[in-house]
């Protein structure tokens, strides 16, 4: 039987742009869809039991061209008609579902293209306090690390101090000194570059780079004055370039062999 006819599909007419009455109640739609389909389901029922009777296997030409012919004369027919309906039937929900997209969606998107801005300055503000509150607590940490190591330092001092005492008796007041100065005053310091210092005490010369340090003791005595240290920096270029550190020191002598006594100029031993 050729089933080929449009039975079931009606062309869209006026009105057919708007939702139907049943819009908003799924088991009125549903009824009205069994109401005036019934044809089409009951086109699909037969469909479905004449399958059944296919061979389930082909065994001559003349099955094959039968079997190809019921399923596109009929079955794809019946197919094609049923896509045009739910095409048809759909359309009025799709033409509102946009138009409610269009009134929200268009909406959201402007705020949001408003807004995004504004979060961007607020995130701006939140990611520069971070790193304030990161840079603040790196200085915290350095400043901490440094307090322990003149703890240590100074312990480490005090604990020298206290042997040398022991072993040394008032012999140990050359070597212990509370706060070393130059002079009088504060110690003499040269900083030579980046973390690289020389530092002159009347006790000690201190030789200082990032974290090694090496010390030359001195002996006060009422025989020795010392006299101003020149420092001066000096660029080679052969046989490389770089850049030499000159420190000149000197200091007055008591000759106590000479009669009468008399003072001399000599130099000390270079830090």
């Amino acid at each position: 039987m050729n089933q080929s006819d449009n039975r079931f599909y009606r062309e869209p007419g006026i009105g057919d742009n708007q939702p139907p009455v049943d819009y908003n109640d799924p088991d009125i739609l549903q009824a009205r869809l069994e109401r005036e389909y019934a044809d089409m389901l009951a086109r699909f029922a037969e469909l479905e039991l004449g399958a059944a009777k296919v061979p389930t296997k082909i065994n001559t030409d003349s099955e094959a061209r039968s079997v190809v012919d019921w399923v596109a004369q009929q079955c794809k027919t019946l197919i094609t008609q049923a896509e045009r309906a739910h095409t048809k039937e759909k359309a009025p929900y799709l033409a509102g579902g946009r138009t409610v997209d269009r009134f929200f969606n268009d909406r959201i998107k402007r705020l949001n293209n408003t807004i995004g801005p504004i979060q961007r300055r607020v995130q701006t503000y939140f990611d520069l306090k971070k790193a304030e509150i990161r840079r603040r607590e790196d200085a915290e940490r350095r400043e901490a690390e440094r307090r322990r190591q003149v703890a240590l330092e100074e312990a480490q001092r005090l604990a020298a101090e206290a042997a040398a005492r022991e072993q040394l008796g008032d012999g140990a007041s050359f070597f212990c000194i509370a706060d070393e100065g130059w002079q009088g005053g504060p110690p003499l310091t040269f900083t030579l570059g980046p973390e690289h210092q020389v530092v002159y005490t009347d006790r000690s010369i201190r030789l200082i780079y990032k974290e090694k340090e090496q010390v030359t003791n001195l002996l006060p005595s009422p025989d020795v004055v010392y006299q101003l240290v020149k420092y001066t920096p000096l660029t080679v270029t052969r046989p490389i370039a770089a850049k030499r550190h000159f420190l000149q020191s000197f200091m007055w002598a008591r000759d106590p062999a000479a009669r009468p006594v008399s003072w001399k100029s000599i130099s000390p031993f270079p830090p």
